[in-house]
């Protein structure tokens, strides 16, 4: 497949998704609800994968509610957020070095020591996978950059 097809299909595919939402401004990728990571336990990525939490142990920050499986794994996180909240604002890393925002699997990840990357994966298209297969190093500048002009386009709106 390529490169046009995959940036036309992504976005399609991503719209098509059952149950995706988002709140407030749409910066950040975030339910019906307002909760972060379809739910997981954001601690958890760095740990052993993902996990779902539990409503009984939250935490809200910058408009979104962050679920845990623990008090324990909301402690970690509460002590240094930055290194555990997803990057983009939970949108699909891939996507993200192409400037657009796109709903996730939230079991597609990648934890790493710049942070948590999300992918956008279907029965059709893996984005994961396309990532490690490209440049990762060059993907990531790319979506650092978009990022970084969403975050100031948002600032300026708000």
């Amino acid at each position: 497949m390529s490169r046009r097809t995959l940036a036309l299909l992504v976005p399609l595919l991503a719209a098509l998704c059952l149950g995706c939402a988002t709140t407030g401004d749409g910066r950040l990728n975030l339910d019906r609800e307002g909760v972060a990571l379809g739910g997981y336990d954001p601690v958890s990525y760095h740990r052993r994968g993902p996990v779902p939490g539990s409503p009984r142990f939250t935490t809200r920050l910058d408009g979104a509610t962050f679920r845990f499986e623990s008090e324990e794994s909301r402690t970690r996180f509460l002590q240094s957020p930055e290194y555990y909240l997803p990057l983009y604002g939970g949108w699909c890393a891939w996507a993200m070095a192409d400037g657009e925002k796109v709903e996730v699997d939230p079991t597609c990840f990648l934890a790493t020591d710049d942070g948590l990357l999300l992918f956008y994966r279907s029965f059709l298209i893996d984005t994961r996978e396309r990532w490690q297969r490209d440049d990762p190093a060059r993907k990531k500048a790319l979506a650092d950059e978009h990022w970084r002009t969403l975050e100031r386009e948002a600032a300026l709106t708000r």
